[in-house]
């Protein structure tokens, strides 16, 4: 028998499997971050749904506009994001905006990767003046 052949044979299967684990291991750590952005879109969406539906953070979206951080009437609602936000996603920044229904609600400064929510607010059922409401989170930056 040839010796030799077999062992070629047998470094050619050791050499593919090894390569393969590779590729998956590589792989799969590419998985992971649609699933960080899934649950922050998650989170921002119930979020906001909260905010919607609490009739002080309403009646205050419906009297104001701007940027939560700009517009000093937004103040409550810009606590409120961000006391649920410090433990559930350390490491992340967050803006909200306030704009009506047809407006667009654009990020106040670029970020690369933002991660964007909004929800339609509206007054009462009788007068239709809707306002929407649209938070932005991205990574702080290490220095």
């Amino acid at each position: 028998m040839n010796k030799k052949g077999i062992i070629k044979i047998f470094e050619a299967a050791i050499s593919i499997t090894l390569i393969m684990g590779f590729v998956i291991l590589i792989y799969s750590q590419g998985i992971e971050k649609p699933r960080e952005s899934e649950n922050i879109l998650k989170w921002q969406g119930s979020v906001l749904d909260q905010i919607k539906d609490d009739p002080s953070f309403r009646e205050i979206i419906m009297r104001n506009e701007g940027a939560c951080g700009e517009n000093p009437n937004l103040a409550d609602i810009q606590s409120f994001i961000n006391d649920t936000m410090k433990n559930t996603f350390p490491g992340f920044s967050f803006t909200c905006r306030v704009c009506n229904s047809s407006d667009i609600c654009g990020i106040p400064v670029y970020k690369p990767e933002a991660f964007s929510e909004e929800r339609i607010v509206s007054a009462t059922l009788t007068e239709f003046s809707p306002k929407k409401i649209r938070m932005f989170m991205w990574q702080q930056e290490e220095a």
